[in-house]
């Protein structure tokens, strides 16, 4: 019973605590969409994915993470236009978000310069019955303080070319201003730090072959910050496989996406965590499905995706 308690106040405690909120996806590498506005469109086709990540297998109260997302390129390939929602449960605290997105893409000498937005809005509900607390006279527990659903803005700068990569983006723009909304006498208010995601990389084409490196380098604020360092390999525009270790998890995770018909694509990923958290899970799983259409316009910038 101590040791359910004790599981529970952490995850209370991670989630009313300034730093880190977002859940962390590893099938980025082959959708940037949800972390960087800015990637909305690049890929130049309606495509539509939908994401199930449930971490930590084995321990009570684990998150689990479910985001639809869509997005598509307009108006002559300068603007892409999509969004996505979610659900993510963290023991007790449920966060649901609705967020649309905008990017306007650049023509550069070299490459394209693609300038993102989102904007949406977001909620936390807690399943108060789920918490066992030694002092039944704790204030939340008495007033049960009901959801507000508040605003949420992203920003995102999106650099690309034939061969290279890199994107710049920040996360709840304005967090700390609507977190005062939270406030219920208590003269304390629910407050996030900013995140901040920095990812670079290239592509080595050879033959039928493409290798993809890459770096995710991630900021919570208060300093907490973590990289993730990557690297995939595409076989005859059928599958990519790779693998990568993240560094604030100390997880090394093994990845695969497969081509099953020209529209459809399957990825999964699974985590192994090196850290003491590993002796009492089995393991995260991510599993992704993702919907395209091809068209037969060439790109001006070629993408291996």
């Amino acid at each position: 019973m101590k040791k359910f308690i004790l599981i529970h106040l952490w995850l209370l405690i991670a989630l009313c605590a300034t730093g880190q909120r977002d859940a962390l996806y590893y099938q980025y590498l082959y959708n940037y969409h949800v972390l960087n506005p800015a990637f909305t469109g690049i890929q130049e086709r309606p495509i539509f994915t939908l994401t199930d990540r449930y971490q930590w297998v084995g321990l009570s109260g684990a998150p689990n993470t479910i985001t639809c997302s869509g997005q598509a390129l307009l108006a002559k390939g300068k603007i892409g236009l999509g969004g996505y929602i979610y659900m993510d449960r963290l023991g007790p605290a449920i966060d649901f978000g609705i967020v649309t997105t905008y990017a306007y893409i650049l023509e550069l000498a070299e490459g394209k310069l693609s300038m993102g937005l989102q904007f949406g809005f977001k909620q936390t509900r807690i399943d108060w019955q789920q918490l066992e607390m030694e002092n039944m006279d704790d204030y939340y527990l008495i007033v049960q303080p009901q959801p507000l659903w508040l605003p949420d803005a992203n920003f995102g700068l999106y650099y690309y070319t034939p061969y290279f990569f890199a994107g710049l983006s920040t996360k709840h723009l304005f967090d700390k201003y609507f977190s005062s909304l939270y406030n219920d006498g208590t003269n304390e208010s629910i407050i996030f730090d900013q995140n901040i995601f920095l990812y670079t990389g290239g592509f080595i084409k050879i033959k039928n072959t493409v290798l993809k490196p890459s770096v995710l380098v991630k900021y919570w604020g208060s300093n907490e910050w973590g990289i993730d360092i990557n690297t995939a390999l595409k076989l005859n525009n059928l599958i990519w496989v790779g693998a990568s270790y993240r560094t604030n998890t100390r997880s090394v995770v093994l990845l695969t996406e497969l081509r099953v018909s020209s529209r459809l694509k399957i990825g999964y990923t699974f985590d192994s965590y090196l850290g003491d958290i590993g002796n009492y899970n089995i393991g995260s799983h991510e599993i992704k499905l993702s919907w395209d259409k091809q068209t037969k316009k060439k790109s001006s910038v070629p993408l291996y995706f």
